[in-house]
């Protein structure tokens, strides 16, 4: 999370520590400046879905082949969102996800595969097909984070929040 105060941008501090830096209260939070309807859904953690996702897991990390080439990485990665979908369309009976937060999490998961299989691509062609070199310099976390920073976005509304008579600025940074 990145926090902008008075001009100074302070990068990986939690809310948390935010707030206790600074004397706020709990309610100091995403959901006190721009909430997210719940009504009508499940949640990702409750009994139904953990089972339904642990599933989801399975079959997908089963789909994924023993033996892979190169030049069917992107092939492969189409047939795993496919299977993301319709493992996950299955779970979401029991999460209660509307149609478009389900395309969201599908459209993340192939974008995040298809940035997988580009890096194993670049480094195998870095490397010259040296796969141990490739295994040694591929990074899931690296390329994973790489993604979240380039979904960051900042919300264009500007919220006031009053506190000990000071009037504090804040816009809402989100990431997926």
């Amino acid at each position: 999370m990145h926090l902008t105060i008075e001009g100074q941008l302070h990068e990986f501090i939690t809310l948390k520590s935010f707030r206790a830096e600074r004397g706020l209260p709990d309610d100091f939070d995403v959901d006190h400046f721009e909430r997210k309807i719940w009504v009508g859904l499940d949640s990702l953690n409750s009994a139904h879905a953990a089972n339904g996702l642990e599933v989801m897991k399975r079959d997908v990390l089963n789909a994924v082949p023993a033996v892979l080439k190169m030049n069917d990485l992107l092939r492969v990665v189409d047939d795993l969102a496919s299977v993301f979908r319709f493992q996950f369309e299955d779970a979401n009976r029991h999460i209660g996800l509307k149609e478009e937060e389900v395309d969201f999490a599908v459209s993340g998961f192939l974008n995040v595969m298809r940035d997988v299989a580009y890096d194993l691509l670049r480094s195998n062609q870095i490397h010259r097909g040296d796969l141990k070199r490739v295994r040694a310099d591929f990074s899931f976390e690296a390329v994973y984070q790489h993604w979240l920073d380039s979904s960051t976005r900042i919300s264009a509304m500007t919220h006031i929040y009053v506190h000990d008579d000071r009037h504090l600025k804040v816009r809402v940074i989100y990431n997926v």
